[in-house]
């Protein structure tokens, strides 16, 4: 039985999870608050992993009263939670930077050509500033 490869964690990992705490979140706002279940996998699963363990103190007991008290159904509660979350997921941005855990998607549109051999890339067509001088049109 092969091992599993470790699951390597990133700042850009980090902001995905965020960002879909804070949508199904703010989902919960227009839609007049959260359902049960949805809460449950929010404040079980979702919410520690995009925190991961640099939740202060004062979001916590926050979680742990809309938990008590069923404020997961009201859309200003939930509202209240996101700004308090915000906070804590650039907290745990910035020391997932400080710790050089951050890693950039590579950008797909962009194409380098290498022109170290000291040949110069070849164009399709010349651009206007290398156009000869002085050969104006004359009116």
């Amino acid at each position: 039985m092969a091992k599993d490869k470790p699951v390597t964690d990133s700042a850009d990992y980090l902001a995905k999870r965020q960002g879909n705490v804070l949508r199904t979140l703010l989902r919960g706002v227009q839609k007049g608050g959260l359902d049960a279940e949805t809460w449950m996998r929010l404040y079980t699963v979702d919410i520690p992993l995009a925190t991961r363990g640099h939740l202060c103190e004062h979001s916590q007991r926050a979680l742990h009263i809309f938990n008590d008290h069923g404020f997961y159904r009201k859309p200003v509660r939930l509202n209240q939670l996101v700004k308090r979350l915000m906070e804590d997921f650039g907290a745990a941005q910035r020391i997932y930077t400080n710790k050089g855990l951050l890693t950039l998607a590579p950008d797909e549109e962009l194409r380098y050509e290498s022109t170290l051999s000291g040949e110069a890339p070849m164009m399709d067509e010349v651009p206007d500033f290398m156009e000869p001088v002085g050969e104006e049109e004359e009116k």
